[in-house]
Order: C-alpha cells, then structure tokens, then sequence
C-alpha cells in the first residue's frame, strides 16, 4: 500500500492548520458592545459564549476551583472591577491548549468577551463571572439578551481625584462652602424639575453613575467657579461613605432644596440674616448695617414729605380742608380738576373727521358685504353645476340601460326566430 500522497496531503494540512492559528494569534481581540450590535450578530455571540463556558467548565470541573484560579491570575480593584485588556490576557492563556487544537477560534473568545456588560472605562464585574461561566445555556442567553446595569467607575478615578486636590494643601472655609452649596441648589433647582432629570444633567455619559469628575464638570457647565479642594470638599459632603461614585438612590437623598441646611448646617451664634442670598451669614457686615440705617433715615422723610401733603393747611383754622386727594394741599395734578382732554383721541375728533371717518367705516363693511354676496353666488353657481352634471349622467344611464333591454330583446326574437325555422 502507499501512503505517500496521503502522507503529504496531511502534512500540507497540518502545515495549513498552523499556519492559520499563527496568523489568527497575531490579530488582535476586538471586544464589541452587545447592547448595540444587531440582532443575527447578538445569536453568534450568544453561540461563542456557549461554546467558551462549555469548555471552561469542562476544564476546571467546578465552579469553586474556577473561582479560585481567576482570583489569584486576575487583578480587580476594591469594587470588583477588572478590565477588559486584563480579562483578554487571562482567557486566552487559559484556553491555549484548545486553540492550538482547533476546538475553539480566537472570535469565540472575541464573542464570550462581548456578551460581558462593561461601563465606560471598559471594566466589569469579576465577582459575577464564575457564576455566569457556569449556569446553563438558557440563562447565559437571557442574560445576553437582557440588558444588564454596568458596573461602577473604578476607585483608582476617585483616589487620582482626591490626590489632586490634597497636593494644592488649601483651606476651604465653611462659609465658602456654603456659599457653593448654595449656589448648586439654586441653579439645580431654578426649575421644576423631576429629580431624575437632575440627576442626568449630571450624568453626561449615562452609566448611572456620577464619579467625582462628573460633578466636577457639572459645576463647570453650570458657571460656578471652584477650585480643586474646594469640589473636594463638596465631594466629601455628599458621598460620605467614601465610595468614590454616587448613585440614584444616593443622590436623590442629598441633593434636595434644603440641601444647604442639610450639608452645611448654621452654627450657634452667627449672623442671621444674608443680604445676598437671603440666607444665614457666619460674619457680621458693618457696612451693610450702616446702609441698612442710611436708607431708612431717607424712608423717613421721604414718607413725611408725602404725608405732608394729605394734612389739612395748619393757617386755614376756620375751614380746613379735607385729608383726601381731591383737598390736599398743594392739589395733585391728576385730579378731574386738571383734566385736559388729548387731540389725539378718537372721542375729541372735529365733526369733519368723524364723518370721514364714519364714511370709511361704512364704505368698508359694504365691501366686506359684496365680496361675501359674490362668493356666496359663485358656490350657488357651483353646486348647480353640480346637480345638473348629475342629472345628466342619471338620464344617460337611463337611456343607456333601456338600449341594452331592447338589444337583449331583439337577440331572444332572432334567436326564437331561427329557432322555428329550423
């Protein structure tokens, strides 16, 4: 028997195989958006995915074991987050053998990679993972299917934010930071507006939540200038619990119309009264208070000089005049007394050109009048021609249908008529 062409044959396709897995392991992984990709390009990431979870079920036989190994390859943050370029290293290691062998392709990592929900800094959830990798078909496929809440923004965001602003080493005073928290409130509340609204004026990249660069860029957006330590400090009010981002729920109890008192609240013993923001003042203003008494001195004789003028004339004992508009003394100019009447006014024309006037009028209603008169006809006209086109087509369809009666008669007498003659 020769087996040399088989021989060969299979040497060239080993050679083919090899060939194939180089240049597909020299491409690289391209991760795609599941909730945007179209419907048939969804059904082959769902496939891929079943394919790779299969395979790595069967190779770590448990979902402990699975967990164990992905947490000591795989580096996460304090939230469980772990990125995309980390995940890719980990898979393709972990799936070696079984691509060199042609049981999987480098696109059904591509795809398993792709069913996973990422948030903007391309990072998901690595606590969920295990789990996802080993339930059944029909759950990995409603998960795919279903759109899922990304995960939140990475803490290295909010420890790179709050190192930044704790190397400028300023002081931030209370009063300041009411003042800021003040002007949140009145540009985020100027309107009535739903609180989720709000809350999306914040969240310009829509992953619901708000890191500590957006409230940043949210401050900016609304013209309220602050520096660094400052959105810090703010930040700290309003995420207390240091978690480095603040959802819905959180935002929806700190953001409110009394969030001024409820983040900064007054102290015994200050001011109570600001004259910018009608609000408390922690330090007392001299000079408001000097012009507060200045204007008042002025409110008082203004007022006098006013009332002077309803008091009855302290010479005219024997007849003093009545306290009203009409008697006081000196008289107001805008009494009946001096009432002149306007030129201008329609109620004061000459008789000459209120007859005009009138004349117009009434040549222009009896235009208005024959305009109507001749519409009106033209539509009389109109639907006359109408009645009598109908008319006519009734009486031809009548005569029409007497013609096709006598054709129909004539036919049967003929036809009768052969008919005997036969």
């Amino acid at each position: 028997i020769d087996l040399g062409p088989a021989n060969e044959n299979g040497t060239r396709r080993e050679m083919k195989d090899k060939a194939d897995y180089t240049k597909d392991e020299q491409r690289p992984l391209t991760i795609l958006d599941s909730t945007k990709v179209p419907d048939n390009q969804l059904d082959r990431i769902v496939d891929r995915t079943i394919r790779v979870t299969r395979l790595i079920q069967a190779k770590y036989g448990s979902l402990d074991s699975f967990t164990k190994e992905l947490g000591n390859r795989v580096k996460c943050d304090k939230y469980g987050n772990v990125s995309s370029a980390e995940l890719k290293t980990y898979f393709i290691d972990a799936c070696q053998d079984s691509l060199k062998k042609r049981e999987i392709s480098r696109k059904d990592i591509e795809g398993f990679l792709s069913s996973l929900t990422y948030n903007k800094y391309k990072m998901t959830d690595v606590k969920s993972l295990p789990g996802y990798v080993f339930s059944d078909d029909v759950q990995i496929s409603k998960k795919i299917y279903t759109n899922q809440r990304p995960m939140p923004p990475p803490s290295s965001i909010a420890d790179n934010f709050m190192k930044e602003a704790e190397e400028s080493k300023a002081v931030v005073s209370e009063d300041r930071l009411r003042e800021i928290v003040q002007q949140i409130k009145f540009k985020s509340f100027a309107d009535k507006k739903y609180m989720y609204k709000i809350f999306k004026e914040y969240d310009k990249d829509f992953d619901g939540y708000l890191s500590y660069n957006d409230i940043r860029d949210q401050l900016k957006r609304m013209q309220i200038s602050v520096t660094e330590p400052e959105v810090k400090r703010f930040v700290e009010l309003v995420d207390p619990k240091k978690q480095g981002y603040i959802d819905f729920r959180t935002f929806s109890t700190v953001f409110s119309p009394t969030m001024a008192e409820a983040l900064v609240p007054v102290r015994p013993g200050s001011a109570k009264f600001d004259y910018h923001n009608d609000r408390v003042n922690l330090v007392p203003n001299s000079q408001k208070v000097k012009e507060n008494i200045e204007f008042h001195k002025t409110f008082t004789t203004r007022f006098n000089q006013i009332k002077q003028g309803f008091l009855p004339d302290a010479n005219m004992r024997s007849h003093p005049r009545p306290s009203t508009r009409f008697g006081a003394t000196p008289e107001h100019s805008d009494t009946f007394v001096h009432f002149r009447d306007s030129h201008t006014d329609n109620r004061f024309l000459a008789a000459g050109e209120l007859n005009a006037k009138v004349a117009f009028q009434k040549d222009e209603k009896l235009a208005k009048e024959a305009k109507y008169v001749a519409k009106l006809s033209r539509i009389q006209e109109h639907q006359k021609t109408i009645a009598n086109g109908i008319k006519e087509k009734d009486l031809q369809k009548k005569i029409d249908g007497q013609k096709q009666v006598q054709n129909s008669i004539a036919k049967l007498q003929a036809y009768e008529d052969r008919t005997h003659t036969v």
